[in-house]
C-alpha cells in the first residue's frame, strides 16, 4: 500500500515539474517573437533625414538612412541629426580667412597660399583733358593700408620715361608723397637718384592714420628735378584718391605722371611767434619750427637755420641766427631772439625771416623769407597789429616762404 502512495506522488512531481518547463519554454519564445518583431518595426519606420556636410570647401546636402544595430544601444536619430545641422551652421558662421577645409586629400588653409597683387593702370582711369600728349614719364609704386600699426604704408618703387631737364640730356629726380586734406601739410621726400631718367628708389613712406579717415584723403606724389644752383623743376605728379581704390591689401600702381600745377618746387613754410614787453622796450622773436623746406643738398635734404633782421626804411639795423637744424627739411627750432626798440618805433621798423641751407664747402644758400610789419603783406600785417594790440601775448602765425628769385 505505502508503495502505491509513493509511485503515485512521484508521478505528480514530475508531472508539475514538467509543465513548468513547458510553460516556460512557450513564455520564452513569446518574447523573442515580440522583440524580433519590435525590431524590424522601428527599422521599417525611421523616416529619413537631410544633413548638411562640408566637402572640399563647400556645403553639400546628403540624405542619411541610419543604421541599427539591435544589440546595441545608439543615441535618438533626431537627436544626432539636431547636432549635426547645429555643428554645421557654427562652420558656416566662421569667418572665411579663419575656414579649413578638410577632404579625403588632406586640409586645406587658403591664407596661407599667397595672393597676387591687385594692379591698378592710372592710364586706363583717367580721362582725356586735351588731345595733345607729352610725355611726362610713368611712377610705379605699391600701396596698402597696414591694419597692425594703423599705418597707410606708400612704397615707392622706380619712375621711366622721365623727361630730360638738364642740359646733359639728364635729371636728377626726386619725389614728394603727401596727403591731401592734411592740416599739418606731413610731406615726405625721396633721395635724389642723380642723371637719370629712370631711376629705382625702393623706399618706403608711412603715415600713422585710421582707415576711416584715410577714405577721405587723396594721395599726391610731386617728382622735381633737383638743381644745385637754381630752383628745382617740377616734372610732373599723380593724384589717387583712396576712395576709389581698395588699399585693404596690397595694391599695385603705375601711373602716368600729368602736368604739375607748379613749374618750382615751393620753397616751405615757417612758423614763428613775436611778442612785445612794453616796460622793457624789448621784441621777442621766437623761430618755432619749419615745414616742407625745399631740398637743397644731393642727399634730398637740407640743413636750415634762421637768420632774424630788424629793418627800418629797408636796412638791415640788427641780425641773428638761430642754430642749425642737419639732414632736416621740418626743423624744429623752438629758439628767441631779442631786440630792443621804443613803443613809438613799431609802426616805422618791421622784420625780415630768411630761412638759409648751411654749406661747408660754399656759400649759404637762401630758401626762402618773409616779412611782419605794418607795410608787410598778409598774414605778416595781421600779426604784427596784434603783437601791438595785445602786448605781452605771443603771436604766432604761419608764413609761406617767398622764393628769393
Amino acid at each position: 500500500m505505502s508503495a502505491m502512495i509513493l509511485a503515485f506522488l512521484v508521478t505528480v512531481v514530475a508531472a508539475i515539474i514538467l509543465s513548468v518547463i513547458l510553460t516556460a519554454v512557450m513564455m520564452h519564445r513569446l518574447w523573442a517573437g515580440k522583440t524580433a518583431t519590435s525590431s524590424q518595426d522601428t527599422i521599417r519606420h525611421t523616416p529619413q533625414f537631410v544633413v548638411p556636410s562640408k566637402r572640399y570647401g563647400s556645403l553639400h546636402a546628403e540624405t542619411v538612412q541610419p543604421q541599427v544595430d539591435p544589440g546595441t544601444y545608439q543615441e535618438p536619430i533626431a537627436a544626432r541629426a539636431r547636432d549635426d545641422v547645429r555643428e554645421n551652421s557654427r562652420l558656416e558662421e566662421e569667418p572665411e580667412s579663419s575656414k579649413t577645409f578638410v577632404s579625403e586629400y588632406g586640409a586645406l588653409q587658403p591664407e596661407l597660399y599667397p595672393q597676387q597683387d591687385d594692379v591698378l593702370h592710372i592710364k586706363e582711369l583717367r580721362q582725356k583733358r586735351t588731345t595733345k600728349k607729352t610725355n611726362r614719364g610713368k611712377l610705379h609704386i605699391k600701396l596698402n593700408y597696414d591694419f597692425r600699426t594703423s599705418d597707410f604704408v606708400v612704397r615707392l618703387i622706380e619712375a621711366s620715361g622721365l623727361p630730360a631737364m638738364d642740359i646733359g640730356g639728364y635729371s636728377d629726380p626726386y619725389v614728394k608723397v603727401y596727403l591731401e586734406p592734411d592740416e599739418e601739410r606731413r610731406m615726405k621726400q625721396s633721395s635724389v637718384q642723380r642723371r637719370t631718367l629712370n631711376p629705382s628708389f625702393d623706399e618706403v613712406f608711412k603715415f600713422p592714420i585710421t582707415y576711416d579717415e584715410l577714405q577721405e584723403k587723396t594721395l599726391c606724389m610731386k617728382v622735381f628735378d633737383f638743381d644745385k644752383f637754381s630752383r628745382h623743376d617740377a616734372i610732373g605728379d599723380i593724384q589717387i584718391r583712396i576712395r576709389d581704390t581698395n588699399v585693404s591689401r596690397q595694391l599695385d600702381v603705375w601711373s602716368d605722371l600729368t602736368k604739375p600745377d607748379r613749374h618750382q618746387e615751393a620753397p616751405g613754410d615757417l612758423l614763428f611767434s613775436i611778442s612785445y614787453l612794453p616796460n622793457a622796450e624789448r621784441l621777442t622773436v621766437v623761430a618755432l619750427r619749419a615745414r616742407n623746406l625745399k631740398a637743397m643738398d644731393c642727399n634730398g635734404l637740407s640743413d636750415p637755420f634762421v637768420k632774424v633782421s630788424l629793418l627800418y626804411e629797408g636796412k638791415r639795423l640788427k641780425s641773428k641766427k638761430t642754430s642749425i637744424q642737419y639732414k632736416d627739411c621740418h626743423p624744429v627750432w623752438n629758439e628767441a631772439i631779442n631786440f630792443n626798440i621804443p613803443f613809438k618805433q613799431l609802426s616805422t621798423h618791421c622784420l625780415e625771416l630768411q630761412v638759409y641751407d648751411h654749406d661747408v664747402l660754399s656759400q649759404d644758400e637762401l630758401i626762402g623769407e618773409t616779412t611782419t610789419g605794418d607795410d608787410s603783406d598778409e598774414p605778416g600785417r595781421s600779426q604784427w597789429r596784434d603783437m601791438i594790440d595785445y602786448p605781452r601775448k605771443p603771436v604766432a602765425v604761419w608764413h609761406s616762404l617767398k622764393d628769393p628769385n
